[in-house]
């Protein structure tokens, strides 16, 4: 993966297709920051934005993704894999500090 693959605005959706391409569906990733912006009434985003400001949230890379994939554009977002650290993307002010996913090999067995 590289940051080119996401364009601008970074939408939920090729987020969710970078995070998909590496992690199975039930891998679990720590987020420790998200704020997104959607034209969507989003009750999920709005839970996963709450939580986040008051401390890490843990979910599985498919209801991440559920919720995520209906964000317009990606703001922030901080998140890496539970038991890969290293393996993470940062965004901040809508653009990729940080892109460290294509470290992790895909998991064949669904997470």
């Amino acid at each position: 993966m590289s940051d080119f693959v996401f364009g601008y605005p970074i939408s939920g959706e090729s987020v969710c297709d970078a995070l998909n391409s590496i992690a199975g569906p039930k891998e679990r990733w720590v987020i420790r920051a998200i704020e997104t912006l959607t034209s969507k009434n989003s009750l999920l985003l709005g839970d996963l934005w709450k939580e986040a400001r008051v401390s890490e949230i843990e979910i599985c890379t498919k209801d991440f993704c559920s919720a995520l994939f209906y964000a317009d554009q990606v703001i922030s977002l901080d998140i890496h894999l539970l038991h890969k650290k290293q393996v993470e993307l940062l965004i901040e002010d809508g653009f990729v500090v940080l892109n460290s996913l294509r470290s992790a090999p895909p998991d064949a067995e669904g997470g």
